[in-house]
């Protein structure tokens, strides 16, 4: 697509690194890898990796989540590929791992650019603001963490499942320095707003937790969890995410007495709801 940017070049170009990196770095042993890059042809800007046939994984899910049956079989497919990505992703961070420390009011303070962005959406500001208070209570939480390397791009919409159940994961995004449960949080959520764009977000639908617990296990296996840092920051990313969603309403070109129905009956109310159901979950 023309014209190309700068911001353009730099997302291709730290995408053509992260797949060059994790096709020597990560653990193919569990039946997951990411496409192998070929290529990056700089006038088109263009990444060239190989041929690839799967079908979309969250497409999937999605079927299996309906159905509530599959999820018993032994041999579900859906259920070990998100233990067999859990326990793949666990292996690539644990190559390389700097103990620290989590400190909330870090991640926290972050809330109050994503609050007064909304506000400027026409989101209440009495609630944002009570929520940021509740939050906020969380602010001197800290406890011990582990630096890694995070993939910025990790998505359940980026992954592919081969007729032999193997996953095949496109897109990675940048790699950068974090905390663990950054990449743990990012996925989650995208499996959290499997449904969107659909009608059942009316109803609230989100797909069965045995999945996300299916991931962690494969994830953390014997290892020790902090749940209060996984829910701060599921709770950041789904205020990113809710930003996301304004930002995709302003760019339709729809009348704005439905862009005001679409936002006032659909993307707030679904998003409020997440953030309140994983708040009650950190004041567990």
């Amino acid at each position: 697509l023309s014209p190309i940017t700068k911001a353009d070049e730099t997302l291709a170009k730290d995408e053509y690194s992260s797949l060059n990196y994790l096709s020597s770095h990560w653990n193919q042993s569990f039946g997951v890898r990411y496409v192998k890059p070929l290529g990056y042809i700089k006038e088109y800007n263009a990444i060239i990796t190989e041929r690839i046939q799967g079908k979309f994984f969250f497409k999937l899910f999605r079927q299996s989540d309906l159905s509530r049956k599959s999820k018993e079989q032994e041999h579900d497919p859906i259920m070990l590929g998100m233990y067999n990505f859990g326990k793949s992703l666990g292996a690539f961070h644990s190559q390389i791992e700097t103990p620290s420390t989590f400190r909330a009011y870090e991640v926290l303070s972050k809330l109050t650019l994503y609050v007064n962005f909304l506000k400027n959406c026409n989101v209440s500001d009495k609630y944002l603001d009570d929520l940021l208070f509740d939050i906020s209570k969380y602010e001197n939480f800290e406890c011990p963490a582990l630096i890694v390397n995070n993939l910025k791009g990790i998505d359940i919409r980026q992954i592919l499942i081969t007729q032999d159940s193997n996953l095949l994961v496109i897109d990675p995004g940048k790699i950068s320095k974090g905390y663990s449960e950054v990449d743990l949080a990012r996925f989650i959520v995208t499996c959290r707003i499997l449904y969107w764009g659909r009608f059942a977000i009316f109803f609230r639908v989100i797909p069965d937790d045995s999945y996300e617990d299916k991931f962690l296990n494969g994830y953390y296996g014997s290892k020790k969890s902090s749940e209060k840092v996984l829910n701060i920051l599921i709770i950041k990313e789904l205020f990113k995410q809710w930003i996301m969603a304004h930002k995709g309403l302003v760019k339709r070109e729809w009348p704005k007495p439905f862009k005001y129905l679409v936002q006032k009956l659909y993307i707030d109310p679904f998003y409020k709801w997440l953030i309140s159901y994983e708040l009650l979950e950190l004041k567990k």
